[in-house]
């Protein structure tokens, strides 16, 4: 037992030595804009934090949540409600770079909570996907990237998703 605590810390240093060495040359980015996922037929509010490698320049990360607007149905004096979160983790590659213009394709992993009230019976599910698909990045102010993202979710869903926003670099 002993001998597993002392492998885990010595990991555990080994990648915080590796990762304060290399901070200085990471760059870190918040995004925040809206979503549309065509199944859930709703649009939604999304932020998320993206991770630039260091010396690797193509390659960047992201992970962020998307909030869907409630739908709510009134079947005369009974009302269905239905709320959807979405969590995302994605590997983002730039093959084509530009001045102002870069063009990724990403692929990563995707969970969606939901959540059914009818009456105050409340039932929740979720469902484990794959995201794969492509977006742009434009320079359209000094401190900001305009971001649109089209994405197919394979999952319980299996729907297409468009997503925009502005990237601010921190």
């Amino acid at each position: 037992m002993k001998a597993v605590r002392f492998v885990a810390l010595s990991l555990f240093m080994v990648m915080m030595i590796s990762g304060l060495t290399q901070k200085a040359e990471a760059q870190f980015a918040v995004e925040g804009g809206l979503a549309y996922g065509a199944d859930i037929d709703r649009i939604g509010i999304k932020g998320h934090v993206v991770y630039d490698l260091p010396n690797v320049d193509e390659l960047y990360f992201s992970g962020g949540l998307t909030f869907y607007t409630p739908e709510s149905t009134d079947f005369g004096e009974q009302t269905h409600t239905s709320l959807w979160t979405e969590l995302n983790m994605n590997a983002e590659y730039r093959f084509l770079e530009e001045d102002n213009f870069n063009v990724y394709g990403l692929a990563g992993v995707n969970r969606i909570r939901y959540t059914q009230r009818l009456n105050g019976s409340t039932s929740t599910g979720r469902t484990n996907g794959v995201n794969v698909g492509a977006g742009f990045q434009a320079d359209l102010v000094d401190f900001a990237l305009l971001d649109v993202q089209l994405k197919y979710v394979l999952d319980g869903f299996d729907q297409l998703a468009l997503a925009a926003g502005l990237r601010i670099p921190i």
